[in-house]
């Protein structure tokens, strides 16, 4: 079964089953790092090239889905949670 790993500093969470929808994928994260999480964040998701592609709402995350799902269960889809202070100094 393909997994998601919400990855944050040297934090690394496993989610499987898939949220379904881009809220629960939000809601699951803040279950997972509660009062580790920052206090603004943005989201992002390494795609098959390599890229780091901004993941705000829910048609990014249906075109994740689609498009970036491995064909292999084993494999897992990284989802990067960067503080807005870092996002804006990696520009």
């Amino acid at each position: 079964m393909t997994t998601l790993k919400f990855i944050y500093n040297d934090q690394i969470h496993k989610v499987s089953p898939l949220p379904k929808t881009f809220c629960s994928l939000s809601s699951t994260l803040q279950l997972l790092l509660k009062n580790s999480l920052p206090e603004s964040y943005a989201l992002q998701y390494q795609d098959s090239e390599g890229e780091r592609v901004m993941l705000t709402g829910e048609e990014d995350y249906k075109a994740m889905l689609m498009t970036e799902l491995p064909q292999d269960p084993n494999k897992s889809v990284r989802i990067y949670i960067c503080s807005r202070d870092d996002r804006s100094q990696n520009k």
